[in-house]
Formats: structure tokens, sequence, C-alpha cells
């Protein structure tokens, strides 16, 4: 499951009522996600990790994984709208 979209399809898909997606706020952003297309799938969302990072997203497959990996910075300490995030879900 590469994007948000695709598992919202694949939830609705499988119409278990325990499954439900992870929200991973550098890849979320990183993909360009809107706010409001987490609001409007807000109830297939049942876990977000909250992480942030700076700066513009990594051009490279290479640097994107570093980022994933080990620039990961403490929830405020970053430039994600990490407050959007979680009020766009059942958890805000």
């Amino acid at each position: 499951v590469r994007t948000f979209g695709d598992s919202v399809e694949v939830l609705n898909a499988c119409g278990a009522e325990n499954a439900g997606a992870l929200v991973d706020g550098i890849h979320f952003v990183r993909n360009g996600v809107s706010i409001d297309e987490l609001r409007a799938n807000a109830g297939k969302v049942k876990h977000i990790q909250l992480c942030d990072c700076r700066g513009p997203a990594p051009k490279t497959s290479d640097a994107m994984i570093a980022e994933a990996r080990s620039g990961r910075l403490a929830p405020g300490e970053g430039e994600l709208p990490l407050k959007d995030l979680c009020a766009a879900t059942e958890y805000g």
C-alpha cells in the first residue's frame, strides 16, 4: 500500500470493523495527503505515529529512507502540522 488513498481502498474492500490505517506524520505530509482527505476518512484511522521533521522533502529514495529511519524528531521539534493531523481524526 503506497498511499493513504490506497489504504482507504483496501479498508473499504475488506469491510472488517477492526481494520484500520496507521498514519505516519512524515509519510503522510511528504506524500502530499491533505488534511481534508484525512478528515473525510477519519473513521478509517486507528493509530497515529507522531513524529516530526524539518525542511523540504528528500529528493531521492535513499534520502527518504534515511529520513524515515533516522531523521525523525520528537513532536513539536519540527514543522509538520501535527495538531491539524490529530484534529482531523477521531482522536482529535
